[in-house]
């Protein structure tokens, strides 16, 4: 899958039985060129046209600011009294997009929308009436813990609104818009444009649990815009940097990069390959543009960094500090080259190509998410093994454990690995609680070893350096992840 889309598809109900039919699609009409033009070709990547009957839809660019929820509201509340129902697909798009209108073009977001949008009308034909007071607004993004969470709110919404008395209902609306358009929730605005107190709209919003209906509704609009900011690119070029420069790199190439540059070159070309795989996962021409960045960065500071070392080595300066120390500085800048390369992605996204959108029109769905965050999760698991290993080896080597030490903890390695693999699961579950349990037990175990001062200093330090590295993978993933 290559950008992401919002397909909000919108439907009146019960149009044939209104008299004034060719009047409210007028007014519908020009709703919705409305939008067109205030959202033009920055929130839209193709504007909204009625097609069949009384429906009408539209592709919202998930890169933008325009939310596909404000927008359902939106159309809702300037059609009042007339009833619509709405649906929202988030995926992929298979087909070209004609920027003036969202019609002939296909694929998963719009794949989505109309299977939730025959959800609701199969419940409405079951028990003859809309499943909220003036029609539901439902999504699909293939996540269904996501996906429940939000419409659940969108439900519980829903319940309120068909609550509310003409005057109420006409109040709540008004602040519904003013939150929309200003991000912000104004009571003095809305009284400001209803021609009444603030007072009075105070008491309204009391009445009609309308406060509790604009907290759902904006807690569901957050979600939508946290899911929006992904950073599936920084995932992909994470996960590719774990393989390339530690799975495929073996440990006889690394000592021969200090014999000839040439293996360096070796080693860059391996990577480059790697992340450019990645594309494959992402089609975008953004993402490919940042992957040659990467790759190519990624070969300079090695080529460089090994070079400095080169030269450090054949005039017998080089120190165990001094391998850390580029070690080191090699791997900030790859992380922060990375996380730029990604921010620069989101930034440039735009089109990708259809063919390459084919090879991987939507990672299949396991356990209940979607096949990104599957990969976020996959990233950090093999963050914390080898990786980990490396990391943690290059921190400890100027402290010199005895013989005695070294021979107590032989098994260091794979202990400390499991240990993270453990740690990261339990973050990923919610359970942090449990970290402690894990340090605690493996505490346990070497009670009596602690005698030793030596050993137990050298050990919690060690453990700390593996229980940190491991939080740290989580909370990268987790701020700048998909």
């Amino acid at each position: 899958m290559g950008e992401v889309y919002f397909a909000l598809i919108g439907d009146i109900i019960g149009s044939r039985s209104i008299e004034s039919r060719a009047e409210i699609q007028r007014s519908l009409g020009d709703k919705l060129r409305e939008i067109n033009e205030r959202e033009g070709d920055k929130n839209l990547a193709a504007g909204f046209v009625i097609t069949l009957g009384d429906e009408f839809q539209g592709l919202i660019r998930a890169g933008g600011s325009f939310n596909p929820i404000y927008a359902a509201l939106e159309i809702k509340n300037a059609m009042y009294p007339v009833k619509l129902r709405f649906a929202i697909g988030i995926g992929g798009m298979s087909t070209d997009i004609d920027p003036h209108m969202a019609i002939g073009a296909d694929g998963e977001a719009f794949h989505r929308a109309r299977e939730s949008m025959n959800l609701v009308r199969s419940y409405e034909r079951l028990h003859s009436v809309p499943r909220e007071g003036d029609g539901a607004v439902r999504i699909n993004s293939g996540d269904n813990s996501f996906d429940d969470t939000v419409n659940t709110l969108l439900t519980l919404t829903g319940v309120i609104r068909k609550a509310w008395t003409e005057r109420q209902g006409e109040i709540a609306r008004k602040c519904l818009d003013c939150m929309m358009a200003e991000a912000a929730f104004s009571q003095t605005e809305a009284a400001k444009e209803l021609g009444i107190t603030q007072g009075t709209v105070s008491k309204s919003l009391n009445s009609s649990n309308a406060l509790a209906y604009l907290g759902g509704v904006g807690m569901a609009a957050r979600l939508i815009d946290e899911r929006r900011q992904r950073m599936i690119p920084y995932t992909l070029m994470l996960l590719s940097h774990t393989l390339g420069d530690y799975y495929f790199q073996p440990q006889a190439m690394a000592k021969l990069k200090s014999r000839s540059t040439w293996y360096v070159l070796i080693h860059a070309g391996v990577y480059a390959a790697v992340m450019f795989l990645s594309v494959l996962l992402y089609p975008c021409r953004a993402y490919f543009n940042a992957v040659i960045i990467a790759a190519a960065t990624h070969a300079m500071i090695d080529v460089i960094k090994q070079l400095i070392l080169n030269h450090y080595a054949k005039l017998s300066i080089l120190t165990v500090r001094q391998d850390r120390l580029a070690y080191l500085i090699d791997q900030v800048l790859h992380m922060t080259i990375i996380l730029a390369c990604a921010f620069l992605t989101k930034a440039w996204e735009g089109g990708s190509s259809a063919a390459l959108t084919a090879l991987s029109e939507e990672l299949p769905v396991v356990i209940g998410i979607d096949g990104y965050e599957l990969l976020s999760i996959v990233c950090a698991l093999l963050a914390v093994m080898k990786p980990a290993n490396v990391f943690i080896q290059k921190v400890l080597v100027t402290e010199k454990p005895n013989d005695e030490t070294r021979t107590r903890l032989r098994y260091g390695g794979r202990i400390g690995s499991l240990e993270r693999i453990v740690s990261v699961v339990m973050m990923y579950l919610g359970q942090y609680a449990a970290i402690a349990l894990v340090f605690t037990a493996k505490s346990v175990v070497r009670f009596k070893d602690f005698e030793n001062r030596d050993f137990a200093e050298y050990y919690l330090y060690g453990t700390l350096m593996s229980v940190v590295t491991a939080v740290a993978v989580f909370a990268l993933l987790k701020l700048f992840g998909a």
